[in-house]
């Protein structure tokens, strides 16, 4: 599959689909020019409806805006448990790029700590996700 260099890249080449092509025929134009590069028809289609989604003036700036609200990395995170006891933490992370890629990373920390009098111990496990 080929990919834009970047948001402003897409965004010049709606913007000539939108001096050249007339409203009702913007969706199939861009989806055959999609096709073209290397995107299934279903693809093609779905990210023509989505780019597309008003198919009015002004659609190609309203699709740089929206990635630029993107771009860049999101982190969501969780923790649970209790003091002297078992601790459990999972962190997600989203990484958008401005050529349109992203990778997304899941990691995980277990670890339990118990403590007496004159004893202490511990036990951890970390994994690590990348897709």
């Amino acid at each position: 599959m080929n990919y834009f260099r970047d948001v402003s890249a897409l965004r010049d080449m709606l913007g000539v689909l939108y001096e050249k092509a007339p409203s009702e025929t913007r969706r199939a134009e861009l989806s055959r020019l999609l096709e073209g590069w290397g995107f299934t028809p279903d693809q093609a289609s779905l990210y023509a409806s989505t780019v597309l989604c008003r198919n009015a003036e002004g659609s190609a700036d309203w699709m740089a805006t929206n990635a630029g609200h993107i771009v860049g990395s999101w982190i969501r995170g969780e923790q649970e448990g209790a003091v002297g006891s078992w601790l459990s933490t999972m962190k997600e992370t989203w990484k958008f790029n401005v050529d349109l890629t992203y990778e997304y990373t899941t990691e995980r920390y277990e670890g339990g700590i118990t403590t007496g009098p004159f004893f202490q111990s511990s036990y951890s496990r970390y994994f690590d996700r990348r897709w």
